[in-house]
């Protein structure tokens, strides 16, 4: 029976009572219905009838997500904003092709961590058609599964991975324990992402001395700057495109 009482919904959703009837041991016939399915009747002998309870829900909205790009090794923790979201046992997120598990925070958002990007697009083959080598990075939507099957891919927002840069050196290695030393990081290749296109994005990259992250300043595609704090000595140094993972 379709049930419009939102009270007596689990997650305030109409409900419909699905009517299960076992005519063999080989099949299981399954049908909605909104009609009253105490009067049905069925013609096949020995039916046993049982009532299963399938919830219908409003679509799921992705409105945003934060950080918006991150390393091709994966591992970005992912604040996904929108409506609608649910707290059920087979939420999901879909990046890319990959559907990863979704950690429910309220209606309005939903934690999920980006897979490698070979995984969000299936196959190192489509990693490298994807691949943009002007601006170093690979597009993927990111969409959300209250039920972990059904995504709204078209209105997906778009998360970017880029190439993790490579360091080579940077100078000078050292400095005072008190901090304040400018230095200048040399990487393998163009491999800092989005500099000179996403100017917006910049503010997102950092360098890490051990564990204390610092802002960085954009130089050239293969080369940044940044301040050293005060830090024992001997730490190793890190860059992030978008001031997370490292």
């Amino acid at each position: 029976v379709f049930d419009r009482n939102p009270a007596s919904s689990k997650y305030n959703s109409p409900v419909v009572d699905f009517t299960i009837a076992l005519a063999s041991s080989t099949y299981i016939q399954i049908e909605s219905t909104t009609e009253d399915i105490s009067s049905r009747a069925y013609s096949t002998a020995d039916i046993t009838q049982a009532s299963l309870t399938f919830t219908f829900y409003d679509v799921e909205n992705v409105l945003a997500i934060d950080p918006r790009l991150g390393p091709s090794h994966g591992g970005t923790m992912l604040k996904v904003s929108g409506d609608y979201f649910m707290n059920t046992p087979e939420l999901k997120c879909k990046i890319g092709l990959a559907t990863v598990e979704g950690t429910y925070v309220d209606a309005n958002n939903v934690l999920c961590e980006t897979p490698t990007a070979e995984d969000a697009l299936g196959s190192t083959e489509m990693l490298a058609m994807q691949y943009d080598p002007d601006f170093k990075f690979t597009t993927v939507g990111v969409s959300i599964g209250n039920n972990g099957v059904d995504f709204d891919v078209v209105n997906a927002s778009q998360f970017q991975y880029y190439d993790h840069p490579v360091l080579t050196s940077m100078v000078p290695s050292a400095g005072p324990e008190l901090g304040g030393t400018r230095v200048v990081i040399q990487t393998a290749s163009d491999s800092v992402p989005f500099m000179q296109s996403h100017s917006s994005k910049i503010a997102n990259l950092k360098c890490k001395f051990g564990e204390f992250a610092v802002p960085a300043s954009y130089i050239s595609p293969t080369s940044i700057s940044c301040v050293s704090p005060a830090l024992p000595s001997g730490l190793a140094m890190s860059l992030s495109g978008n001031g997370r993972v490292l």
